[in-house]
């Protein structure tokens, strides 16, 4: 299977962003200032589980059928 440099349906990264920008989302007070923005980013990065990113994973084989199907087009993932 060719597999595509930047392909956003079966990039696990994206994932992880996405959980790490919802845990930001959880912030209050908002943190002032960029060094105390990029503590908090920090913080909640290396707390993001490793069960978490191992549900990513096991979850890759639904995705990269869909793209399969698709022909690499745009799936609902």
């Amino acid at each position: 299977m060719d597999w595509p440099s930047c392909f956003p349906d079966i990039n696990l990264i994206e994932n992880v962003w996405n959980l790490l920008k919802y845990n930001l989302m959880s912030c209050f007070p908002w943190p002032s200032g960029e060094q105390e923005m990029a503590r908090v980013i920090e913080e909640k990065w290396v707390n993001i589980e490793l069960e978490d990113i191992l549900g990513f994973t096991n979850r890759m084989p639904a995705p990269i059928k869909a793209v399969i199907v698709v022909n690499c087009s745009h799936t609902k993932w």
